[in-house]
């Protein structure tokens, strides 16, 4: 698998540590300006990985649009079997998440500008963090995951500032069903099953 690894150094002065307790485990991680939440664990986020299903045994996990990682460590402790892969665009989320999985031998971290970069095609469940509203990147980003996605795999959306409609449709399209798994006024959560 190429990995794009961004040569980018973080102002130290700008990270901020935060804490979180997943599970009954207090974790500590690193957050930065413009990347995913600054101040806290976004509550959408910590909903998500609270609401994952414990009866699934995922053996391959992608997290695209990983930000500042702190999904991939959360699905790292509710699934510790499982290997995970962590992606993003932007160079100081890869950064960040990298700085923030160091410690955790299965979670990898890198860049990637597009899913076609990433040659694994069984991955049992995809984490995917959606910042755009642009309907042609949504439609892109949901059809390279459904390519990813092993048969009966599951995936997972979070977005912000998004309506359910521009996210619902061209889920139902692509993998023929689409859930609501949680619609607040703040971000939508949505999953379906290959």
């Amino acid at each position: 698998m190429e990995k794009i690894c961004f040569d980018i150094n973080l102002k130290q002065d700008l990270l901020k540590k935060v804490s979180v307790t997943f599970l009954g485990k207090k974790l500590e991680y690193y957050t930065y300006p413009g990347v995913s939440s600054y101040k806290k664990t976004h509550k959408g986020i910590l909903y998500l990985a609270q609401k994952l299903p414990d009866d699934l045994k995922p053996n391959k996990i992608l997290n695209v649009g990983c930000g500042n990682g702190i999904l991939s460590i959360l699905a790292s402790i509710k699934y510790p079997e499982s290997e995970i892969h962590a992606v993003d665009i932007d160079p100081r989320a890869v950064a960040l998440s990298i700085m923030n999985l160091s410690s955790n031998s299965r979670v990898t971290a890198w860049g990637s500008h597009n899913l076609d970069q990433i040659v694994d095609y069984d991955y049992s469940m995809i984490l995917i963090t959606i910042s755009s509203n642009c309907p042609e990147e949504i439609k892109e980003i949901l059809t390279q995951a459904y390519n990813h996605t092993r048969p009966e795999g599951v995936i997972y959306i979070f977005a912000e500032n998004l309506t359910l409609k521009s996210l619902q449709k061209p889920l139902q399209n692509i993998y023929g069903n689409a859930e609501t798994e949680k619609r607040h006024k703040d971000y939508i959560i949505l999953s379906a099953r290959k």
